[in-house]
């Protein structure tokens, strides 16, 4: 099941960073492509590796060694997923019920990208709480 998520969140990504596909709400679906790209590969370590533990001592090690870093980074994507569809759902009200100016100034890739980099930014500092 993880690997249809991976081919499909990978197709999704190759999709909306095409040049013809800019607009925010795109953005938002590229960064959220890559999110859960990044929930489904960090499931796949921790829960095979987990499995595996008790069979094996050399996947034991590597769980050890890993988990400190994979299970993180797993949080904060999946923290980074409900932020971005929070984000671009905010996003398509502000195209819905906003004026052209507001429109014109919220609704653009750059601060699509920079909302989603500065989710980044904050979850680094503040860590995982």
């Amino acid at each position: 099941m993880g690997t249809f998520g991976i081919f499909g969140n990978s197709l999704s990504a190759f999709i909306y960073s095409r040049k013809s596909m800019k607009s925010s709400i795109n953005t938002y679906l590229c960064a959220l492509a890559f999110s859960d790209i990044t929930v489904i590969v960090t499931s796949f370590f921790l829960f095979f590796l987990e499995s595996m533990r008790k069979r094996s001592s050399i996947a034991s090690r590597f769980f050890a060694l890993f988990a400190s870093v994979t299970f993180p980074l797993g949080l904060t994507a999946q923290s980074m997923s409900v932020f971005l569809t929070i984000a671009g759902a905010f996003d398509c009200f502000i195209l819905v019920i906003g004026t052209d100016s507001i429109k014109s100034r919220i609704c653009t890739p750059r601060i699509a990208k920079r909302v989603s980099a500065s989710f980044l930014l904050w979850k680094k500092k503040i860590g995982n709480v």
